[in-house]
Order: structure tokens, then sequence, then C-alpha cells
């Protein structure tokens, strides 16, 4: 079968669930990420090894299941991660909040701690971009945690994974110049408006805020953060635009100089905290 035929048949199969040039995208990461073709010849002869692959892929994007769980892959920040439903699917979102903390890296900078770490996507791309820091992260999940392992062994990237909840984190003496974290920010209101391949599919622990508990999470690290923190270090966010100016009003009550940041959509969605 030519690869324009089986895409004649993909679209068909595929066009009440996505749009057509959506439908277009998941084909090309189904070749890249599955079958290692990186060009999109439709001339090309797929063996039935390939057709029977990008089948199997059909009939789950059908059901809604997140492209990077059907590959187990996901592109963040030059990288490659192994990512499944164990972890969040990394969003271009949290992309630009690496590249914000990357940019304002001080030569003076050696300790960083990520806390919800997931797939350990930001730990990892600061490390992969910046090898002489030190670079730990936690996560409350231990299925993420072997994820977020498995990524940096493959990478080739030393980073000290370790279980914590970022709920009851303690002093432990030691401090860091940068933390930060992307905690589980979505509020109960906002579940209806998610798509399936979300809701249904990724780790609700790492997606909602607890309830009519509203910033809770954001509470509990800007707290660790006025013991762990260096003076004059940065503790980074990621946002959600709702309940942005809850968590700027909280971190200012504790004496941090917070700055809120728009996304590249212009949503409030990144905080830099500094520590006096």
């Amino acid at each position: 079968m030519l690869l324009k035929e089986f895409y004649a048949d993909f679209k068909d199969a595929l066009k009440n669930h996505y749009e057509p040039s959506e439908i277009r995208i998941l084909l090309k990461i189904c070749l890249e990420d599955l079958l290692d073709i990186y060009t999109l010849d439709f001339d090309k002869k797929l063996d039935t090894e390939q057709i029977k692959q990008l089948t199997i892929a059909q009939h789950q994007l059908i059901k809604h299941i997140p492209i990077q769980h059907i590959t187990e892959k996901s592109h963040f920040y030059g990288l490659i991660l192994k990512v499944n439903s164990d972890v969040l699917i990394p969003r271009p979102e949290t992309e630009e909040l690496t590249d914000l903390i990357l940019k304002q890296i001080k030569p003076s900078d050696t300790e960083f701690l990520d806390l919800a770490t997931g797939s350990g996507c930001i730990a990892l791309a600061i490390k992969n971009s910046c090898s002489r820091l030190n670079v730990e992260g936690c996560d409350i999940s231990e299925k993420a945690l072997k994820i977020a392992k498995e990524n940096a062994e493959r990478l080739k990237l030393q980073i000290y994974f370790y279980k914590d909840d970022i709920l009851k984190l303690k002093h432990t003496g030691k401090t860091f110049d940068v933390m930060v974290s992307n905690p589980p920010y979505i509020l109960e209101t906002e579940a209806a408006q998610m798509h399936k391949n979300v809701f249904d599919h990724e780790p609700h622990l790492a997606l909602f805020e607890p309830k009519k508990q509203s910033i809770f999470f954001y509470k509990k690290i800007i707290e660790f953060a006025k013991t762990a923190l260096k003076p004059g270090g940065r503790l980074y966010f990621e946002l959600n635009p709702l309940t942005a100016n809850q968590v700027y009003d909280f971190a200012n009550t504790l004496g941090f100089h917070a700055q809120i940041k728009n996304d590249l959509s212009g949503k409030a969605r990144f905080m830099i905290l500094k520590h006096a």
C-alpha cells in the first residue's frame, strides 16, 4: 500500500474526531515517532508491519488516546522524552517557562529543585542546557518518578529524583538558588471544558487542585521556599490564569517580590518570586 492510499483511509476514519489540518499532523507524528520516517512522501510504499502499526495508532486516536501515549514520546526543549498515562504530557507553555528560567540563570547559581517533576521534563531540559547545575526533582507519584529516572538514564543526565509530597515539604537544611514548580492547577469547575484526550487519559493527580482549596499547592510551595531558597534565590511557577492574582497576593504577604509574566498567547501563565 502506498502512503497516499493509507492517508486517504486515515483521514476518513478520523474526520469526525479531528480537524483536517490536525489529522495531517497526527500522521506525520506517527510516521516519525513510530516508524522513523521523516519525509511525508505520499508515493512511499509501506510494508505490512508499518501498515499494522499505523492502523493500531489510528484506532487509538479514534478513542482520543493522546498521540504522545500512542508513541510513548514527547518532544520537549530539544529532547525526546518517554511519557505514558502516569505523567502529564509536557505542554508548550512549560517549554516557555523552561526558556524563561534558563535566560535568568546566574553564574553563581549551583542548586536547582523541580517540585512535582512528573516526567522530569523541566529538570531534564535545565540539566541538558546547563550541565554545571546540581539538579533535583521530586514527585509524590512513584510511577511518575520511574518515568523521570528512565528519561534521565536514557539521556545520560545526572539528576537526583526522589519521592516527596509538596503538601508536606520539610526543610532539611539544604538551600537552593532556583526552584520551579508546575503544580496541579486546574479548577474543578474547568473539568467540563477539558478535551477528552486530557480528562480521560492524563493523571488527575497532576491536573487538578484539591476540591474547594484554591491555590493550595502554590501556598505550600511558597511557604517552603521561605526557608529553602537562598537569599536572592528565585522560585518560578506555571500558573492558571484564573488564579494567578491569588498566587501573586499570597506571595507578597510572605515577603516575596512577585512578578507575573504572560505566555505567547497573552495569558498570565508564569510567576517569578524573588527571595529577599
